[in-house]
């Protein structure tokens, strides 16, 4: 029973993806040698980016410091995971610093989240904050309730 176990620990630390799904639990991405540590930043970002962060954000693998990346090495891959689709889940529930971080910008006030939907206020505050007047024909309070809510779905990027 032990070999065969050790053979399907051999299979899946050499990219069996079926024996990698037997073994770990999750299929290793191609960026990435091995289930454990250290992690190459392509391995990092290829993770980092299926949990719907963006290379903008302040703690994408390629911006982190050395003591940073040291301690993602430590990790095995499922804490990757789990830790880099907290960051997203704090920063879709609001928190401005993870948001900062996830997707490399500050939520402006009123807006809790990247993706919305938005609320009218938050799409008023960025009108406001590039320049817009609220005499303006899109100003967010005139729009048709359609056009708003076509607004609501956009994510903050695209303003």
């Amino acid at each position: 029973m032990k070999a065969n176990m050790e053979s399907v620990k051999s299979a899946a630390d050499g990219g069996n993806a079926d024996q990698q799904l037997n073994c770990y639990g999750i299929a290793i991405p191609n960026t990435c040698d091995s289930h454990n540590g250290p992690h190459s930043v392509a391995c990092l970002t290829t993770i980092w980016e299926s949990k719907g962060c963006l290379s903008e954000g302040t703690k994408a693998p390629d911006k982190l410091n050395t003591a940073e990346k040291e301690a993602l090495d430590l990790l095995n891959l499922d804490d990757v995971e789990i830790g880099f689709e907290t960051t997203r889940i704090e920063a879709d529930g609001g928190d401005k610093d993870k948001g900062l971080e996830c997707y490399g910008l500050v939520y402006p006030d009123k807006c809790d989240s990247y993706d919305g939907p938005h609320t009218v206020g938050c799409l008023t505050t960025i009108w406001e904050e590039v320049g817009c007047k609220i005499e303006g024909l899109r100003y967010p309070g005139v729009l048709t309730s359609a056009d708003v809510d076509a607004l609501k779905i956009l994510s903050l990027r695209y303003f």
